[in-house]
């Protein structure tokens, strides 16, 4: 089980030296009792509270964003992230699952479970993720398969559900670099917008505004195993 430095330091309190000082300072409680020690060691869902702030531990850390526009999915940008919007405590070591463009709006994934990432980026992992697309000019019918991506290969949407003239939902299992707007590319129109909904079984939660964030439940969790 991990100690309360090396967890404080991984949560972004300070390097190890400053975690050790705030305990020393008496600022750490774990469960609502003040410790004294940097060696204690924590278990899975114990409080820990540093000052004003208080977090469950938990050695996996799995969040559902609702992605906004103009944030890129890394933590070493001079541009603004994804990590900025993020109002919860978390982990240094937490990433994203995947990337969606920085225009691009939806469900992102972040997670520290090394597993559950390599889960859903695996080639073999053929679970749909749906989008709606903005489209700039009316929808003709088009059956958006076989495209050619060049060096990215041939790739087809899965499914297609029409909503208006200028908006579909497409679903794809692949993940090439732009594929969607390649893909309306090729059939001589373009992107105007594009909302990531789901991924397999998990869908957005709709009552996450633009940027707003929260832990996934278990039973979510289970739906990208699934």
């Amino acid at each position: 089980m991990p100690r309360l430095d090396k967890i404080l330091a991984n949560y972004q309190f300070g390097s190890r030296n400053d975690v050790k000082k705030l305990i020393k300072n008496k600022q750490v409680k774990v469960n609502d009792e003040l410790i004294l020690k940097d060696n204690y060691i924590v278990e899975e869902n114990d409080f820990i509270s540093v000052d004003s702030f208080k977090f469950k531990y938990h050695e996996f850390v799995t969040i559902m964003m609702n992605k906004q526009k103009n944030r890129i999915c890394t933590h070493d940008s001079n541009d603004i992230t994804i990590y900025d919007d993020l109002d919860l405590i978390y982990p240094s070591n937490l990433s994203s699952i995947g990337r969606l463009d920085k225009d691009t709006t939806g469900l992102i994934i972040l997670t520290n479970d090394g597993q559950l990432n390599h889960k859903i980026t695996s080639k073999n992992n053929n679970s749909i993720k749906r989008y709606l697309v903005t489209l700039s000019k009316a929808y003709q019918q088009e059956p958006l398969v076989n495209i050619d991506l060049g060096a990215d290969g041939i790739v087809s949407a899965k499914t297609i559900e029409v909503i208006d003239e200028y908006k579909i939902i497409i679903g794809i299992t692949d993940g090439k670099y732009h594929q969607i707007k390649r893909m309306i590319h090729s059939i001589d129109n373009d992107v105007k917008e594009l909302h990531r909904l789901s991924i397999g079984s998990l869908k957005l939660d709709e009552s996450l505004m633009f940027g707003q964030s929260r832990p996934m439940t278990q039973e979510e969790v289970g739906l990208l195993y699934g």
